[in-house]
């Protein structure tokens, strides 16, 4: 392709539904941030016999992202630097454990992240798993006490990537004692903190929480790093230089935009992605759909599972046809299903102004689409359900 070919291609938002739980949409003005000179700019640095001088005033942008998130999540200490949420991960591995200790996290069959025992056991570590209750799908804190008493570890990572619940994190605090680390991944849950806990009670039971910022929050791929433990900020700060070289200013910038335009609805938006998720599921349901987790309200979070028919043996084959459809859907490993399905996320579909009554809609085109109905014209649907939703939304009621 040449140039011309892609930004053709590339360059403009396409017709499609999107249920990707990882994916978002940022405003224009947060884009706009995307492509503006601080994508060539490095905030300023300075030591003893050096100076990156920033007549700019670059590293004001920094404090400023930094400011709105620890206001946006009512806690002590945020770091913006990171550039992924892996990138967060491996810097706080890197930093906080101790040479060849145990890293005790969600395994990948309780919907823990893929990369991250690989990861623990490239740094040297020996890797544990959370116990996982597979018929309520979340952490199994009873459990959790007693691995903690017979085999006591002092780093503990929970690491969300697929789930439908949020765990107790006052439970998990008194399960393994107030000496041990808990560091917590909310890449998929960040946009909805604000309203799944209470974020003073959570900041005094964790360590530490990292998380992209493009999933359930709908800003530019990068991540933070957030705490309110003194210690755990400081010892992160005073590694920060050896972790991350170019924070991508214009990624930075673009943070603080979603943040600021946000922050007086944050709770509202949060409320809408979950109520959205759970008319999803209770639709599908009522469809004939195989939805886990009717017994608990199909969901806490902005993610819905749903199983293929039983007498389908290709579930990636049955997933593959919403993408056909121009529905955009990823089919993963469920937990404790034993077999992969879909996992479809609301939070894009809420950012554009979507609400129960636009799940109705959502729900038939799914269905449709599941169920064999043509590419061609359920991708035209598609497209015109879409352009009725043409700009991202900041307020919510």
């Amino acid at each position: 392709m040449t140039p011309e070919d892609i930004v053709s291609r590339f360059g403009g938002a396409s017709p499609t539904l999107n249920l990707y739980p990882i994916e978002n949409r940022m405003s224009d003005g947060a884009r706009s941030l995307l492509a503006s000179d601080l994508v060539s700019r490095y905030p300023g640095m300075s030591g003893p016999g050096y100076l990156y001088g920033d007549p700019s005033g670059v590293g004001e942008l920094y404090e400023e992202c930094a400011r709105v998130a620890r206001e946006y999540f009512q806690v002590d200490h945020a770091l913006v630097h990171f550039l992924s949420g892996l990138h967060a991960m491996q810097s706080m591995i890197s930093t906080l454990s101790l040479p060849g200790e145990r890293i005790v996290s969600l395994g990948p069959d309780a919907g823990g992240h893929y990369a991250t025992e690989q990861i623990c056991r490239d740094f040297g570590h020996d890797v544990g798993t959370l116990p996982f209750d597979t018929v309520d799908l979340r952490l199994d804190m009873d459990r959790l006490a007693e691995q903690h008493r017979t085999s006591p570890s002092r780093f503990y990572y929970l690491d969300l990537s697929t789930a439908l619940r949020v765990p107790d994190m006052a439970r998990m605090r008194e399960a393994v004692g107030d000496d041990a680390l808990i560091c917590f991944d909310a890449s998929h849950v960040l946009g909805l903190l604000p309203v799944i806990y209470d974020l003073p009670d959570f900041w005094r039971h964790i360590s530490l929480c990292t998380a992209s910022t493009h999933k359930t929050l709908p800003g530019p791929q990068k991540a933070v790093m957030l705490t309110s433990d003194d210690r755990v900020a400081g010892r992160m700060a005073e590694h920060l230089k050896f972790r991350v070289s170019s924070a991508h200013s214009n990624s930075v910038g673009a943070l603080a935009v979603t943040l600021g335009e946000l922050m007086d609805s944050r709770k509202a938006y949060a409320r809408s992605v979950i109520a959205n998720a759970r008319k999803l599921a209770e639709l599908l349901s009522e469809r004939g759909q195989r939805v886990l987790g009717e017994h608990f309200g199909f969901t806490e979070t902005h993610q819905v599972w749903v199983l293929p028919p039983r007498n389908t043996s290709d579930a990636v084959a049955w997933g593959a046809r919403l993408q056909q459809c121009g529905i955009r859907a990823a089919v993963v490993h469920l937990p404790g299903q034993g077999t992969s399905g879909l996992r479809l996320g609301t939070q894009e579909l809420t950012r554009m102004g979507m609400d129960l009554d636009a799940m109705g809609e959502v729900v038939d085109l799914i269905c449709r689409a599941l169920e064999g109905g043509h590419p061609e014209t359920l991708a035209k649907e598609v497209a015109e359900l879409t352009a009725r939703y043409p700009t991202v939304r900041t307020t919510f009621a």
